[in-house]
């Protein structure tokens, strides 16, 4: 299930925060096992962006499909 209390079509938001089944989720991706598992996805939205808030650490972008290595 996925929760955005006060989304809208009309009046598009940005992501504040993010949780899955009521643990904070820091990173903007999540793992498709989990995902089978079932549990909630619930985002917090806000009428503008925070340019160094959810999502916008390194650590929080997904892993890469072909890591790149030294030659890359």
């Amino acid at each position: 299930m996925v929760e955005a209390n006060g989304a809208n079509a009309l009046h598009p938001r940005s992501v504040r925060g993010a949780s899955f089944d009521g643990r904070p989720q820091t990173a903007v991706w999540i793992d498709v096992d989990r995902l089978e598992r079932g549990g909630t996805l619930k985002y917090q939205l806000a009428d503008t962006p925070d340019v160094s808030g959810w999502g916008t650490r390194v650590e929080d972008a997904p892993p890469a499909a072909c890591p790149a290595g030294p030659d890359r």
